[in-house]
């Protein structure tokens, strides 16, 4: 879809260039999202189906999902298509914008609902969903396409995962919905993102949306790397990196363990090594690795090896700022900032680094 129809007007919040919007049901349904979106960030909504404002903490999934959610700057609504007499098919496209142009990053599907006269929004995921089937372990319930392979040895894998995790750290154990697809990009569509920002050629990867206590799966029904996320909410004081290393290093990244990204990062560091000059701002290598699992990984493993998973809680207890992370690997690991870069070059050249996990 070009967006050269969005560089118009991109000081407005909620517009649309081709939509009717004198006649109903458009003019109410277009009302509603006008009025949810101004007001998107309360943490009840009128405008919401109250049964999912009950069952979900954040009501729109899409709302905790991230980047190219209903937390953007700008919204065109695209398309109201009737599914029957009272169920609407809401499609919206979601970007940023300047005072110049206005770009579109996803695009968006809702389902409106009219009850009583009355037009509400409901998320997308429940509507795709709801043929799909269902396995539940302890404290898992998995969600997959009728025609999806399930193999049920690993939603066992993942059970066992998801305890040790609980275990590990303490977690008294909660329930986890886990939605699973064969590729990232039929897990999105299912959630409500018909398009989506990313590179498009490695269809794998997930997401874990924490205030609902949801996985979403493009990559199996045993993705450790998600389940990790489960420990999130009882460091609400850790560094960013340490959460990100902590589930790379437990739960691999992009479906491979660090070592492999180490081995891949090696080559990297032949020639780019004058590009790194702060670990906390290293956050790019290549649509294939991502630097800041090593980076967070490196000190995981460090604090894990030298004094078990209390110096690890004990090193995601200093702050979520970037002097807070230098502060942590000094406290932890007697390192200055000024020797963190060189400390590192040096560990990730240690091909026995990540050889536990």
């Amino acid at each position: 879809m070009s967006i050269a129809c969005l560089t118009a007007k991109a000081q407005e919040r909620v517009f649309n260039n081709f939509l009717d919007t004198t006649v109903s049901p458009n003019k109410e349904i277009y009302q509603l999202w006008n009025n949810y979106f101004k007001a998107r960030k309360a943490d009840a909504s009128p405008f919401w189906r109250a049964d999912e404002e009950e069952k979900f903490r954040s009501y729109d999934l899409l709302k905790s999902w991230g980047c190219g959610g209903t937390y953007s700057e700008i919204s065109h609504v695209l398309k109201i298509m009737q599914i029957d007499s009272n169920t609407f098919e809401l499609k919206v496209g979601m970007g940023f914008a300047d005072s110049n142009s206005a770009s579109i990053l996803s695009v968006l599907k809702f389902i409106v609902k009219k009850e009583d006269n009355i037009y509400r929004l409901s998320n997308y995921l429940l509507y795709k969903t709801r043929d799909w089937k269902s396995y539940s372990t302890e404290w898992l319930n998995f969600h997959y396409p009728p025609d999806y392979t399930f193999d049920a040895g690993d939603a066992r894998k993942s059970e066992l995962f998801l305890e040790k995790m609980y275990q590990l750290f303490d977690i008294k154990p909660y329930h986890i919905e886990f939605y699973v697809a064969t590729g990232l990009s039929e897990i999105q569509e299912a959630a409500g993102y018909e398009s989506f920002i990313d590179d498009g050629i490695r269809n794998i990867g997930g997401c874990y949306d924490g205030y609902n206590n949801i996985v979403f799966s493009g990559n199996g029904i045993y993705y450790p790397h998600e389940l990790v996320h489960v420990i999130n909410d009882a460091f609400p004081k850790s560094h960013s990196l340490f959460l990100c290393g902590i589930s790379g290093l437990l739960g691999g990244h992009f479906g491979k363990p660090l070592s492999y990204h180490q081995k891949r990062l090696q080559v990297y560091l032949k020639n780019n090594r004058d590009k790194i000059v702060s670990l906390t701002d290293f956050y790019y290598m290549d649509t294939y690795t991502n630097p800041q699992y090593l980076v967070g990984g490196l000190f995981c493993e460090e604090a894990i090896r030298i004094g078990g998973y209390d110096k690890l809680k004990k090193l995601m207890s200093y702050g979520t700022g970037d002097e807070d992370f230098y502060t942590a690997i000094k406290n932890e690991f007697g390192i200055e900032k000024e020797q963190l870069i060189n400390y590192f070059f040096r560990k990730m050249g240690d091909d026995k680094l990540f050889a536990n996990y």
